[in-house]
């Protein structure tokens, strides 16, 4: 099984009830059955009033993606981290913060 193209190994993972019950849904194919992307949960313990730990797993997760080879060259990021719950918040403080800073610096 190891020698079959990755696609297949999946198909065949697949083909089992229980396995397509539970992991199906994190894939999403294209019309000709290559995969356009999959995603996975990730729980993240922090504390949501901790603007500085959130920043710090914000930024560390925007290393972690830039360091995918997939992403290479790419303005896009073809594998990425994201926790609703939680980034939107840190998005937002990083621009606020980048924001600030910019004002402070050049006026």
């Amino acid at each position: 099984m190891k020698d079959l193209p990755f696609e297949e190994q999946l198909d065949l993972f697949l083909s089992v009830s229980e396995a397509k019950e539970h992991f199906n849904n994190v894939f999403a194919w294209s019309d000709d059955g290559t995969i356009l992307f999959s995603q996975c949960t990730l729980g993240l313990a922090m504390r949501t009033n901790d603007t500085d730990q959130q920043l710090s797993v914000f930024n560390s997760v925007q290393e972690v993606t830039r360091l995918q080879q997939i992403n290479d060259g790419s303005t896009d990021s073809h594998f990425f981290l994201y926790e609703p719950d939680i980034f939107p918040l840190a998005e937002v403080l990083a621009l606020v913060m980048h924001e600030l800073y910019m004002t402070t610096v050049t006026t």
